[in-house]
């Protein structure tokens, strides 16, 4: 009887999608991130396929520097200390709902938002 019973908790936690943590290469991407203020989080991708805005004038900064394929990311309480120009690991991502407060600085961000999961 407790072989059974293994075995049905097994198949339900196999069926619920406990292997949530398991991606595989084509999930995972690369980005830089561009900025990181007050929850204003704003990625390049780096490689293919593309995810986010094709092009777009970073007008956060002096030189107004074109960047390709950004996007601002949609739950940014996740990331802590992560800094700009660092180099992040990340899926892309259904939603995700965010317990955390962000200041009331805004920046000139893109128009695409994705919701992410950083990998490493």
């Amino acid at each position: 009887m407790k072989k059974i019973l293994s075995l049905l908790f097994g198949a339900s936690l196999f069926a619920s999608g406990c292997d949530k943590g398991i991606t595989t290469a084509t999930d995972v991407r690369k980005g830089v991130i561009l900025h990181n203020k007050c929850c204003n989080i704003v990625v390049a991708n780096i490689g293919n396929p593309s995810v986010g805005q094709a092009t777009w004038i970073d007008s956060n900064t002096a030189t107004r520097k074109t960047q390709y394929d950004v996007f601002k990311v949609a739950n940014p309480c996740q990331y802590g200390s992560r800094k700009e120009g660092d180099t992040i690991y990340y899926r892309v991502i259904a939603s995700q709902i965010e317990t955390c407060s962000c200041c009331g600085i805004s920046l000139y961000t893109p128009s695409v938002a994705k919701y992410i999961s950083v990998v490493r």
